[in-house]
């Protein structure tokens, strides 16, 4: 653990005390990066101003519209059970960039920027988030930030013959008298959180082993690391906030790696 020094995305230095200072992977394992921030929007909030945020966003012109639908189930005793549904019309709108590459998702309840591979740096990934999260904000007044998360999705598919502890220090195990046998598929699921200057920062880890189409294995790592309080929509920390959560979205991720997947991705 060391005193760390991070370059935020306006080229600012942000100062972390006992940061793990994690080696740079030039081919890291990264299919999708998300910057989100979860909101509480004005009652008068409508998809309106959405659609139009969207024409002034530059370097998106690909529009798509999601439709939500309400999905309700009445059980009562000695009656048939019914369901029913519900439109609740467009709430999201994702615009898309030429190569397809980068992906500014707005709605009335979220607002959140997705790369996708290939990977840039940090900082790139940062400073669009915020460009977007300045004209989402100026654009819809949200009330709260109920949520602000970043996440990576992370694929690796697995050599001829080897096996998931090669390159993850978790991994699924079966018990004895299986010795022979191999994991096809499994998913194990973790919930962690670390204290931070007052808070909680905390990560939802997703791991899954698959076959994909031509017999070989894939470990997909999904990290969502997350503020579990919510802040107000003025904060001025919400790009340290992002720093934060970068770093332990980072030692997170690290720590399932063993020293021959960190070698593999350098």
């Amino acid at each position: 653990m060391a005193k760390g020094v991070l370059t935020g995305p306006d080229d600012s230095a942000v100062s972390l005390i006992n940061v793990p200072l994690h080696p740079h992977l030039d081919r890291a394992p990264i299919v999708e990066a998300v910057v989100e921030w979860r909101v509480r929007l004005p009652a008068d909030a409508d998809i309106e101003t959405i659609r139009r945020l969207g024409t002034e966003l530059p370097g998106y012109p690909h529009r798509q519209e999601e439709t939500v639908w309400q999905l309700a189930a009445k059980i009562e005793k000695g009656n048939p059970s019914s369901i029913s549904s519900r439109n609740l019309g467009v709430r999201v709108c994702r615009f898309t960039s030429d190569d397809k590459l980068r992906i500014a998702q707005v709605g009335l309840e979220s607002c959140s920027f997705h790369q996708l591979r290939p990977y840039p740096r940090w900082i790139d990934v940062s400073k669009e988030a915020l460009q977007l999260w300045a004209a989402y904000h100026g654009a819809m007044h949200p009330v709260e930030v109920t949520r602000l998360a970043v996440r990576n999705i992370n694929q690796v598919l697995l050599p001829a013959g080897s096996g998931v502890e090669q390159f993850f220090r978790v991994a699924p195990t079966l018990p004895p008298g299986l010795e022979t046998a191999r994991v096809e598929n499994s998913l194990l699921r973790y919930t962690v959180s670390r204290p931070n200057k007052g808070e909680t920062l905390g990560a939802n880890v997703i791991m899954t082993v698959g076959q994909i189409p031509d017999g070989s294995r894939q470990v997909t790592l999904d990290v969502d690391a997350y503020f579990a309080e919510p802040c107000s929509p003025e904060d001025p920390s919400i790009e340290t906030r992002l720093e934060e959560l970068h770093v332990f979205k980072n030692d997170v991720f690290f720590s399932f790696l063993t020293e021959e997947a960190i070698k593999k991705f350098k």
